[in-house]
């Protein structure tokens, strides 16, 4: 009888042609992960190497057709079809939109109801009503809508947001619009957003070059001292086209101070332009004290402010160096070449 020793040496060996295809494969996988993860630290490095050349609240825009801003009443179009009194589908669209979504306590609020097949019509009446949302107060404001310059297919309202009442700094309300056509009743909505302000910028005190910036000088009234907040974009003022992200912050006290945001000269060179220029401040805020939920807004006098040129030789030709920033591309050099 055979032992168990002699048994097992008779049995079949496994085959090893299985194991290798999956080493080999592991190993590809592994070399593709690898170059993947290379490749991308390599962009990384590259994209936070050409940014480093700027201070990180002066850098020029990317996508220039994100900065642009958003034309009044496309931001807040609520478009609906429209029905017969059998719920039959009717050719005609309603297009009902506010000037733009978030408001500052003060500014006007336009109305704008379009219509898409109004050629044959021979009546159209409109209406609105100003609802707060999730309050039981009453309708605010009842609006008669208009034909805007001479059109049939387009009527407008507006009102001044100072006759709405605000409750804890901010306010939803619904513009609840009605329209009538030929008899027929249609009814759309459109919200809005109307904001107590903590401060409002009046102007640009003063724009010169110092060393190596454009230093641009915000006015502003004040109302609630705390911590603010600008963001906005300097565009050329000929071909309106943006050029540079810009932002500040910093502490300002009740009544008239300041905040400067300043364009380093090597993103305006890199941007190509010496101006005249034009500031858009998309937003400002004072950030939420302890116990506030919400940041407070600032108000804009205006939608844009103007600034001279300044010559590129003005500038001191010192590079931009941020010894932090290079520690880090530093570090991601080194992740690639290990």
């Amino acid at each position: 009888e055979k032992t168990i020793e002699e048994r097992s040496n008779e049995l079949p060996s496994t085959p090893k042609q299985n194991v290798e295809p999956i080493d080999k494969q592991a190993k590809s996988e592994e070399a593709f992960l690898t170059e993947s993860l290379t490749t991308t630290i390599q962009e990384i490095a590259s994209m936070y190497e050409a940014q480093s050349r700027y201070p990180h609240y002066s850098t020029p825009v990317v996508d220039k057709e994100l900065a642009k801003s958003q034309a009044p009443f496309q931001e807040a179009r609520v478009t609906s079809p429209t029905f017969d009194q059998f719920g039959e589908l009717l050719p005609l669209t309603l297009s009902a939109s506010t000037d733009k979504l978030d408001y500052a306590i003060g500014e006007p609020v336009i109305i704008q109801v379009v219509l898409d097949g109004a050629e044959n019509l021979s009546s159209i009446f409109s209406s609105a009503e100003i609802k707060p949302v999730d309050s039981n107060q009453n309708a605010h404001k009842r609006l008669k809508l208009l034909p805007f310059d001479n059109r049939q297919d387009e009527l407008r309202a507006s009102f001044n947001s100072n006759l709405l009442k605000i409750e804890k700094g901010a306010q939803e309300f619904l513009a609840v619009i009605t329209v009538e056509v030929d008899g027929h009743q249609h009814l759309t909505t459109v919200p809005f957003t109307v904001n107590e302000v903590s401060a409002e910028l009046l102007a640009i005190k003063d724009s010169k070059q110092a060393n190596d910036f454009l230093e641009i000088s915000l006015d502003f009234e004040v109302h609630d001292e705390g911590y603010y907040f600008v963001h906005g974009y300097l565009d050329d003022a000929n071909s309106l086209e943006p050029l540079l992200v810009l932002q500040t912050e910093g502490k300002m006290r009740s009544g008239r101070d300041q905040l400067i945001l300043r364009a380093h000269h090597q993103a305006l060179k890199d941007a190509g332009s010496q101006g005249p220029y034009l500031l858009r401040v998309v937003n400002a805020f004072r950030g939420a004290a302890p116990g506030e939920s919400n940041d407070v807004i600032v108000k804009l006098s205006e939608e844009s402010y103007s600034i001279p040129d300044f010559a590129f030789d003005g500038y001191d030709n010192t590079p931009y160096e941020d010894p932090n920033t290079k520690r880090r591309i530093d570090a991601l050099k080194s992740l690639v070449s290990n």
